[in-house]
C-alpha cells in the first residue's frame, strides 16, 4: 500500500523517515541470492522525499553489491497531478543498477500487456533472453497498435487527460465512502494508482465477508486484503477499485457496501 496518506492522518513518508540504508543493507545481507528490491506505483516520489535523500539512499543500498538492482514499477499517475519535473529513481541512478519499467496497459488500454524497461546495455540484454525463454515476444499486433498510437497522437496529453478523469472518480469514491462508511473503517486517499485501500476495525475477515455478504446481499465485489501482506497476513484489509466503473456504480456500489457494513459491525 504505497499510498502517503489516509484519514488517521498516516503519511509514508513519516513511516519511512525511520528507515535507514544501512538498516536495509543489514537485511539483504541474509538473502543468498542475487536480490531486486522493487518499487511500485511511482514511489518514492520527490513530492514526498527529498530528492537527496532518494539520491543517498541508492547510492549507499546498492554500494559494493554488484548482483543487486533497484527495480522501479511506473504503473502510472492515474489520481494524481502531471508529475513533470519530478526526478526518477532512473534519473538518479549513478550506478547503472535502476530498471524502470513501464506499461501501456496502465495508460492506454488494460488488455494490452505491453511494457517497456530502461536499463543498462547488459541488464537489458539479459532481460531479453528471459522474454525470449519465457514466451518468444509480446503480441505482434499489440505492439504494432501501440506504435501506430504513438506515431499518431501525443500519449502524454492522452495521460494528462485520463489523469483527470480518474481524479474525478477518485474523489468521487473518497466522497461516497466518507458519506456511507460506518464509524471504525478508515481509507487511503490514492495520488497516484487506481484504487483505494480499507481498513476494517481489528478481527474483522474482509475475505469470508465478501463472501457471505457483499457478493451474495450487497452485489458488490472487492479484492480481500490479506495476500498483500507477504508475511504476516492481516485480514481486516480490502481493496476497492474506482477506474474501471461508471460514476453510478461507484455510489450504488459504495452506499451498499456500507449499508451491509453497518450491519455487521459493532456500534
Amino acid at each position: 500500500m504505497p499510498l502517503p496518506s489516509s484519514p488517521s492522518g498516516l503519511r509514508l513518508a513519516d513511516r519511512m523517515a525511520g528507515v535507514v540504508p544501512n538498516a536495509i543493507g543489514e537485511l539483504l545481507k541474509h538473502g543468498t541470492d542475487p536480490s531486486v528490491i522493487s518499487f511500485a506505483g511511482g514511489y518514492p516520489d520527490a513530492s514526498l522525499f527529498p530528492v537527496e535523500g532518494i539520491r543517498a539512499v541508492m547510492d549507499e543500498l546498492l554500494d559494493g553489491r554488484h548482483n543487486d538492482a533497484l527495480q522501479y514499477t511506473v504503473s502510472g499517475r492515474a489520481a494524481g497531478a502531471p508529475r513533470a519535473g519530478r526526478p526518477t529513481l532512473k534519473s538518479l541512478d549513478t550506478q547503472g543498477r535502476v530498471i524502470h519499467l513501464g506499461s501501456f496497459s496502465k495508460i492506454l488500454a488494460p488488455g494490452m500487456r505491453l511494457g517497456w524497461a530502461i536499463a543498462a546495455p547488459d541488464i537489458l540484454a539479459r532481460l531479453g533472453l528471459l522474454k525470449l525463454a519465457a514466451d518468444t515476444q509480446c503480441s505482434t499486433l499489440n505492439m504494432a497498435a501501440a506504435a501506430a498510437f504513438m506515431e499518431r497522437y501525443d500519449i502524454h496529453a492522452h495521460i494528462d487527460h485520463m489523469c483527470g478523469v480518474y481524479k474525478r472518480k477518485r474523489d468521487l469514491m473518497l466522497d461516497s465512502l466518507e458519506e456511507h462508511m460506518p464509524p471504525g473503517v478508515t481509507w487511503t486517499h490514492p495520488i497516484g494508482d487506481l484504487f483505494t485501500w480499507l481498513t476494517l476495525p481489528d478481527g474483522f475477515d474482509a475475505s469470508a465477508f465478501a463472501r457471505d455478504q457483499a457478493l451474495p446481499i450487497a452485489k458488490v465485489a472487492y479484492v480481500p486484503g490479506a495476500t498483500f501482506f507477504p508475511v504476516e497476513q492481516e485480514p481486516n484489509h480490502a481493496r476497492v477499485n474506482f477506474s474501471g466503473t461508471t460514476d453510478a456504480n461507484i455510489t450504488e456500489g459504495v452506499r451498499r457496501l456500507g449499508t451491509v457494513l453497518r450491519k455487521t459491525l459493532p456500534g
